[in-house]
């Protein structure tokens, strides 16, 4: 089948596939909200079947934690020191 890519103004990647006369989407990137670069900064884990979906990875914690609680976890994680 003739397909073609599409990088939309929003920030979508699109596949399309001619189907007969018509062009289908047959994928779309990004799929859900773990997909984008950077949602939970650095040292950050995104999970989508966890609330909230941003952790920190073993060892570290939010950089800033009203920001953190607030949803906004793109200033990441840092270090533990204690």
């Amino acid at each position: 089948k003739l397909s073609r890519l599409v990088l939309t103004s929003e920030g979508f990647l699109k596949r399309f596939q001619l189907s007969g006369t018509d062009w289908e989407v047959t994928y779309k990137a990004p799929v859900n909200s773990c997909d984008y670069y950077g949602v939970c900064g650095p040292f950050g884990l995104c999970v989508m079947s966890a609330s909230p979906k941003c952790k920190c990875f073993k060892g570290f914690i939010p950089k800033n934690s009203e920001e953190w609680k607030s949803g906004n976890w793109t200033g990441g994680c840092v270090r533990r020191t204690e």
